[in-house]
């Protein structure tokens, strides 16, 4: 149960704060080659992607509910009918969050931009450190 809570921890780490491999091992105690191994079978990539995609949507949802909110609450007011303190309250709310979700999806925007832009070229440090130990069988104390 461990193992699962420890690659869980991981991929969070990995998909949702942008940490490399690294800092997570040093992190959680981990060995690098296994978190690389986590990394590849578990498909991190696909869920960091997925990740990204759902948190990128947020104030668009959150836009379209508010807008059919106050559509609502604008309708009842033509009709003469009495609003519901909680619906206003919940409409304030929802505009009131867009702010700090949109800020929040324009920060990853920029990490997504600022990772595809420094993505390195050729062999990476973890690609080289990957052949040594899986082909030449050479393995580093940590």
């Amino acid at each position: 149960m461990k193992k699962l809570a420890l690659a869980q921890d991981a991929l969070e780490l990995y998909a949702e704060k942008f940490m490399p491999l690294n800092e997570i091992a040093k992190k959680l105690k981990v060995n690098e080659k296994t978190l690389r191994r986590w990394k590849k079978t578990d498909n991190w990539e696909e869920k960091k992607y997925r990740f990204i995609k759902t948190q990128s949507s947020l104030h668009q949802d959150l836009f379209k509910l508010g807008r059919v909110l106050l559509k609502s609450i604008k309708n009842d007011m033509a009709l003469g009918e009495k609003i519901e303190p909680p619906r206003m309250y919940f409409a304030m709310k929802i505009f009131n969050l867009l702010k700090v979700v949109k800020a929040y999806e324009d920060e990853i925007a920029a990490e997504k931009r600022k990772m595809a832009e420094t993505k390195p070229k050729g062999l990476t440090p973890d690609v080289i450190r990957e052949i040594e130990e899986s082909v030449l069988g050479i393995h580093y104390e940590e």
